[in-house]
């Protein structure tokens, strides 16, 4: 088989770590790699002999090979192994290929639960803690690939192989997670889901079956794929091929995926599925777009502008009309460049800046909220905006809190409820607790103040960009997330809001994203793609709006961002819809002072 240039896109320059890669699979998709000109480091549990003749065939593509031999069943092991390979490539690796496992089999009553944690530590942590590792350089480098070997017993089950099956299970799980979590960065994340591969083991277990019950090697063969529907198993170069084209620029909208390669063996559980025989699933995924009519409660008088409303307070929002109760009220400085242009002939002393010319700011009242999780499903905003770094210093982790969401005084439709519990968060009633005698009836706890000091830094919204281009509304929120090292370097981190509203007649849908990003360095990085976050939404009447958020980090404490959106009409021509310029701006960690909070 020929793949055409672009998906056999060159590697060169690109480093790769394959686990489990001395044999068999593994090894076929370090090849695969190598063949494009990637750099490949090896792993693997092996003797001499295995690990040269690993390393001999990866070095006949002329590229560069390491190995390491860590015992990714240990989690220590797992960091000696990180920290091994960030020594001998100083900037990270751009592809991870989790592919390292082994198989046990056993009844659930008899099953060892020394080799259950010891599959579970193979098949999935290890795959957690390099990701973990390794995502941060990608994320900054703008551009990586995790592959996770899973297998069709990620999808379906099989009797005696409940670690194999949980753990595999669960690596399809985490795939989509990072996958969600990566959207709009440049790295993508999939899952390969094979089913018998033809590898050396394949063919000794073909070979022992013949030979026990005496039958030939074909007919051994084929009772081994049995339930393959073409009776013939996986290649081990298909599956290298498949990691490949998952590396190509043709794979850049492929994220969050199962790939799976099994012959058509899990396409008959599909065919049962929409049969009717897991009716209840389906209509628990799919559910039917019927509208319905729900009493919340009655509806009361908007406050006007600087009346702001207390924590507690119940609303609708206006614009996703989702339910949602007030935590505590910001004071905000608005950058509107629109009302600037509006002004613009009657004042000529604009001063300029990097990023265009200076707006005046002016306060405005947000409010910091807690969504009802009900309403998550329907709505067009991502409701894990609010993400923080790690506490430790030198942690990478990125917490997401999902529901949290930062509302304009102007979006919130206020209203009353006789309930005790009308939202439904998690954090409801950790952070509220009822009370009917005061107005409104919900009020804040002791949590919710600590909670609120304790990660004021990275809560605070302090500064809101809009500019409108051809009835397009562009709103950007940024917030400094933090500081961390890598590699011995000071990386910033900041989380920004933006949103798209259609303020006019005419429907439109977002195309591509055109970012610039200056640094205080004197770096400026230009970056393009498709849709933002995975998506390409529609602006209309019916929906006219649309939120998300994104991540960017620079190696200086300050920046400016900005760049356009090319949006698409019904009738196929496009324009440049302006996101308006904004800094990005670093703070002390140690300033705990609520400025800008009135929520005491």
């Amino acid at each position: 088989m020929r793949l055409s240039p672009k998906l056999c896109a060159s590697l060169a320059g690109r480093v790769a770590l394959v686990t489990g890669s001395t044999s068999g699979i593994g090894l076929g998709i370090a090849e695969s790699l190598a063949k494009r000109g990637c750099d490949v480091i090896l792993h693997g549990l092996c003797g001499p002999g295995e690990m040269i003749n690993s390393k001999t065939v990866i070095e006949g593509h002329k590229v560069r090979t390491h190995f390491e031999d860590h015992d990714l069943s240990d989690a220590s092991e797992v960091y000696k192994m990180a920290d091994s390979i960030v020594k001998a490539f100083p900037n990270g690796i751009d592809i991870l290929v989790n592919n390292a496992g082994f198989q046990s089999v056993s009844e659930v009553t008899s099953f060892s639960v020394e080799i259950w944690q010891k599959m579970l530590g193979v098949h999935l942590t290890a795959p957690f803690l390099l990701a973990k590792q390794f995502l941060p350089s990608m994320i900054s480098k703008g551009w990586g690939r995790i592959i996770n070997v899973s297998s069709v017993h990620g999808l379906v089950a099989s009797p005696y192989k409940a670690a194999y099956v949980s753990a595999k299970h669960g690596l399809v799980g985490f795939t989509k997670v990072v996958a969600l979590e990566t959207a709009g960065t440049g790295v993508t994340c999939n899952a390969i889901c094979p089913g018998w591969v033809e590898t050396p083991l394949f063919i000794k277990q073909v070979e022992a079956k013949s030979k026990e019950q005496n039958i030939s090697f074909e007919e051994a063969k084929r009772q081994m794929v049995n339930s393959h529907a073409t009776q013939e198993p996986v290649k081990v170069e298909h599956i290298g091929e498949l990691v490949a084209f998952t590396c190509s620029p043709a794979s850049d909208q492929i994220t969050g995926s199962c790939l799976v390669i099994d012959g058509g063996w899990t396409a008959p559980f599909i065919i049962m599925a929409e049969s009717g025989e897991t009716k209840t699933m389906l209509e628990f995924d799919c559910p039917r777009t019927e509208l319905r009519l729900a009493e919340v409660g009655l509806l009361e008088k908007p406050r006007e502008h600087g009346k702001s409303y207390e924590t507690g307070q119940l609303f609708l929002h206006k614009i996703f009309g989702y339910r949602g109760i007030v935590l505590f009220p910001w004071v905000a400085r608005v950058y509107d460049r629109d009302v600037a242009s509006k002004t613009e002939d009657r004042s000529h002393d604009d001063q300029t800046t990097s990023v265009g010319k200076e707006v005046k700011g002016r306060n405005h009242l947000y409010y910091q909220v807690l969504i009802d999780a009900r309403d998550c499903p329907h709505i067009r905003a991502q409701t894990e905006a609010v993400t923080f770094l790690g506490n430790q210093e030198n942690s990478r982790a990125l917490y997401a809190i999902p529901g949290l969401d930062y509302v304009a005084h102007e979006d919130l439709l206020p209203y009353s409820t006789e309930e005790k519990s009308p939202i439904q968060h998690e954090l409801f009633d950790k952070f509220l607790m009822h009370d009917p005698e005061s107005s409104p009836p919900f009020m804040a706890r002791e949590t919710l103040r600590a909670w609120q000091e304790k990660n004021h830094p990275w809560l605070q919204l302090s500064d809101v960009h809009r500019e409108t281009t051809d009835s397009i509304r562009i709103t950007v929120i940024p917030f400094y997330m933090g500081c961390r090292e890598a590699q011995q370097t000071n990386v910033y981190w900041w989380r920004y809001c933006v949103r798209l509203e259609n303020t006019g007649e005419e429907t439109v849908q977002l195309r591509e994203r055109h970012w610039r990003i200056f640094s205080l360095s004197g770096t400026l990085e230009t970056v393009r793609g498709r849709g933002v976050v995975g998506q390409e939404p529609i602006l209309s009447r019916e929906q006219p709006a649309f939120q998300y958020s994104s991540h960017v980090s620079l190696q200086a404490p300050s920046g400016h961002m900005w760049g356009t959106y090319k949006m698409e009409r019904r009738d196929g021509t496009s324009f440049d819809c302006k996101i308006p310029p904004f800094s990005l701006e670093s703070k002390s960690e140690d300033n705990n002072s609520p400025q800008g909070f009135l929520g005491r």
